[in-house]
């Protein structure tokens, strides 16, 4: 992916089964975080330029419940983030990590 500085850049990872806990490792090697169910989009800790993007609610008939409960955010299978001004830094690897079970994070 070829992004210029100073541009806006949306990454995502998609998964086949419901997670609870999202993570990013930016090119520096540190991770941010967040949880399924978060109701709001968050900022990365540390470089406030990368935002995860606010869930969107799963596709549950009204009145059914989802697979994690619920709370229809919870068991996202997509987590993206957003970098606004892209800095020479955030050049690199960024790595998507997904856990399922908060017991073993």
């Amino acid at each position: 992916m070829v992004a210029r500085v100073g541009e806006t850049l949306e990454l995502s990872c998609r998964t086949t089964s419901p997670w609870n806990l999202c993570g990013w490792r930016q090119p520096s090697g540190v991770w941010c975080d967040r949880l399924s169910t978060s109701k709001y989009a968050s900022s990365c800790f540390g470089n406030d330029r990368v935002r995860y993007k606010r869930p969107q609610p799963a596709s549950i008939p009204p009145g059914a419940i989802g697979e994690s409960g619920s709370d229809p955010l919870a068991g996202g299978r997509e987590c993206a983030i957003i970098i606004v001004d892209l800095a020479p830094e955030d050049s690199g690897e960024w790595t998507c990590n997904v856990k399922e079970d908060l017991r073993y994070v």
